[in-house]
């Protein structure tokens, strides 16, 4: 009896184990994986926080950027999105531009101005899984 009652909690407990596992794997097929992020060195601008998602068709890109350095040349460019697949081709790119423009450095204080900039970008059905943003001139 008693070996019978343990056999039968043995194969409960692997039952249990193997449908847990079972879940976990049919669950990550479903969850939304976030798209990495590269970020190419410049000179003029470096790029603050970056964050991008992905809700259905619609790719989200955020973050801040400010001068480099505080003597490096005033950064009138944009910035460009370059939205990639699995593969690594491109599905889309996206000029976006930073706010404010002026990045001004008070010379005053140690503070270093920041802008901002933000795209939703509809990429259809398809999937993101690297973002590359760049700085142009």
């Amino acid at each position: 009896m008693v070996v019978r009652q343990q056999r039968r909690r043995r194969l409960g407990t692997v039952a249990q184990c193997t449908g847990l596992m079972l879940l976990f794997l049919g669950a990550s097929g479903w969850a939304q994986k976030i798209p990495a992020i590269e970020l190419p060195p410049s000179y003029t601008l470096e790029i603050l926080h970056p964050t991008v998602s992905q809700k259905g068709s619609v790719v989200s890109v955020s973050g801040s950027v400010r001068r480099s350095n505080p003597w490096a040349k005033m950064a009138w460019g944009y910035l460009e999105l370059s939205l990639l697949d699995k593969q690594g081709s491109v599905i889309k790119k996206v000029p976006v531009d930073y706010f404010p423009k002026a990045l001004n450095r008070t010379y005053h204080t140690a503070n270093e101005p920041v802008a901002s900039f933000g795209a939703n970008v509809d990429v259809g059905n398809q999937v993101v899984t690297a973002v590359w943003i760049v700085y142009h001139d």
